[in-house]
């Protein structure tokens, strides 16, 4: 999967609530120089003024956490994965731990994934007597990709600790990467066997397991947290992928680079199935994303330069300015021209 550039990260957006993830790593006292950027931006979640956070902020707090991992000499994936816990996860674990079993636990967080989207895909597949969720990263925040897969498919084993009875068959965690610490840190993990370099990242678990209750099951916590939750996922900001998706057209008409959904799919590292599969369940399609950004663009183009017309129209992918024109008053009730007109100017800025 290739790297996503900084340009993109900065146009993709996540819940300011993710920062609660590493909550037990923020500092107690004063934050050094280093720390002030991520500590500014925890104090403004805190005090209620940030509600999102782009990529680049993200991964700039994931880099404080695997620098406080460090500092603090964490260095089992045991105490690794207590620095993660489930009710640093708001609303979404909250959900989860509240669920009747471990079979409910795990359909909830494939349901309200986007809730607290790390940009990974949850899928789930049964087979050969066990229940496999896969996580396919959708967008890559190197050099930490790898601590946040560990950080992600790690949580899932905090339900241990939640369940009234121990399971009957080891939890299965692969990873398609090498391991983040040195190997002895993954040793002696009680109901939890790990593989490396294989070929996706899952964790797995027994059928038959999927019935223990848990001992935070409340059911009517549990029912107050979905109506929560799916409110959230009705509000623009949770709409993540579309959002991501028009923001990436809209860099690569700003770039100059011919769009199409093979080359935004690139760019969002997923392949054209899983994109439009995803703006699917958002109940958009990739035409209509396409079309707004390139109305978006043209107005701005037109409003502010004296670009001729027919360049406009072979910036936004089309043959001819007839073809433009046409487009263009579809969608506006205007011609370019008219748009462009000095009396319209005022009213439409």
């Amino acid at each position: 999967m290739p790297t996503t550039s900084s340009t993109l990260l900065r146009n993709i957006f996540f819940p300011a609530q993710l920062l609660e993830i590493g909550r037990s790593l923020w500092p107690e006292g004063g934050a050094n120089v280093a720390q002030s950027a991520i500590m500014q931006l925890i104090d403004d979640y805190q005090q209620q003024r940030l509600q999102m956070i782009d990529g680049e902020q993200f991964r700039l707090a994931v880099q404080f956490f695997a620098e406080r991992c460090q500092a603090l000499q964490i260095n089992t994936f045991e105490a690794f994965l207590d620095s993660f816990s489930l009710a640093d996860f708001g609303l979404f674990g909250l959900l989860m731990m509240t669920a009747k079993d471990l079979g409910g636990l795990l359909l909830v967080a494939n349901e309200f994934q986007a809730v607290i989207n790390l940009a990974y895909e949850f899928k789930i597949e049964v087979k050969a007597q066990r229940l496999t969720l896969s996580l396919e990263p959708l967008i890559r925040f190197d050099p930490y990709q790898e601590f946040i897969t560990e950080m992600v498919v790690g949580v899932f084993t905090h339900v241990l600790s939640l369940l009234k009875a121990p399971v009957s068959q080891p939890i299965a965690l692969t990873l398609a990467h090498p391991p983040f610490m040195p190997l002895s840190c993954y040793e002696h993990l009680p109901h939890i066997q790990i593989e490396f370099a294989a070929s996706k990242n899952t964790v797995s678990f027994a059928l038959c397991d999927l019935s223990i209750p848990l001992k935070t099951a409340n059911q009517s916590t549990h029912h107050a947290m979905r109506l929560a939750c799916q409110q959230q996922l009705t509000e623009p900001q949770y709409q993540l992928f579309c959002v991501s998706t028009q923001q990436v057209i809209s860099h690569l008409l700003q770039e100059g680079v011919t769009v199409s959904v093979e080359r935004v799919a690139s760019e969002l590292a997923v392949s054209v199935r899983t994109l439009s599969r995803r703006l699917h369940c958002e109940g958009v399609r990739f035409q209509r994303l396409y079309t707004d950004a390139v109305v978006q663009f043209a107005k701005q183009a037109l409003r502010q330069s004296a670009q001729p017309i027919e360049l406009i129209a072979r910036r936004c992918g089309f043959e001819s300015a007839a073809s433009f024109a046409r487009a263009f008053k579809r969608e506006t009730g205007m011609s370019p021209m008219q748009y462009r007109r000095p009396q319209y100017k005022q009213a439409l800025l």
